[in-house]
This record gives C-alpha cells, sequence and structure tokens, in this order.
C-alpha cells in the first residue's frame, strides 16, 4: 500500500474542515429577522403605513406605495434584506390586524403615520 504525501494530507483536511462547515451551515436556523438592529425601527414605521391604509383610508395606488417606501428606506437605510423585509412587514400586518381599528395601537400608529410618513406624500 502507497503512503500519501504530506500535500496530499493536507487536502484531505482541507476538504475534511470545508464539509464539516458546510454541514454546520445547513444544519443552523436562518437568523430571526426580528434581532436585525433596525427591525424595530422598521416594524414601526410599517405599522404606521399599515395602519394608514387599514384604518386611516389611504388609498392605495403605485404612487403612494413608492413614496411611503422611499421614506422608510431613508429612514433605516439600505441594510436590511428583502427577506427580512418581508417578514417584519407581514409581523407589522399581522400585529395590527389582531389589535384592530379601535385600539390604541392602531391610534398610535396613526399619529406617527401623519408625523413621519404623511409629508413624504405631499
Amino acid at each position: 500500500m502507497r503512503s500519501l504525501s504530506p500535500v496530499s494530507w493536507a487536502a484531505i483536511a482541507f476538504i475534511l474542515l470545508a464539509c464539516g462547515a458546510l454541514a454546520a451551515t445547513l444544519i443552523s436556523p436562518p437568523p430571526d429577522p426580528a434581532d436585525h438592529p433596525l427591525a424595530p425601527r422598521f416594524t414601526e414605521l410599517h405599522l404606521s403605513f399599515e395602519a394608514a391604509k387599514l384604518c386611516g383610508g389611504l388609498e392605495m395606488s403605485p404612487s403612494v406605495a413608492n413614496k411611503v417606501g422611499a421614506a422608510i428606506d431613508a429612514e433605516i437605510g439600505g441594510g436590511m434584506g428583502t427577506a427580512t423585509r418581508l417578514v417584519l412587514i407581514s409581523d407589522a400586518r399581522a400585529t395590527l390586524a389582531a389589535a384592530g381599528c379601535d385600539s390604541a395601537l392602531a391610534r398610535d400608529a396613526l399619529a406617527q403615520f401623519d408625523a413621519e410618513l404623511k409629508p413624504a406624500l405631499e
């Protein structure tokens, strides 16, 4: 039986380490979107936007969506991925739907929309 050269052993060790790292990556759960440092502010702003749509009579159009989206992006910057944003938007919608339009949460969110996001529509 032939023995392996040191380079072959190094290659085998590298391959085993790479396989271990890949397995650990595939096994580990994805990060929670709520753990993102910008998540609280992003959620707060989208909660106010959802309240304006659901409870405040804001008529949606592509122009409105683009202007409000641009205002939110300007506030939080571009440091958040699309998947994280979508999860947080969905969570904001569910939170508002559970609370209802007569809740203090909805009233506060509407006031925040008027103060922070509505100027982007003017």
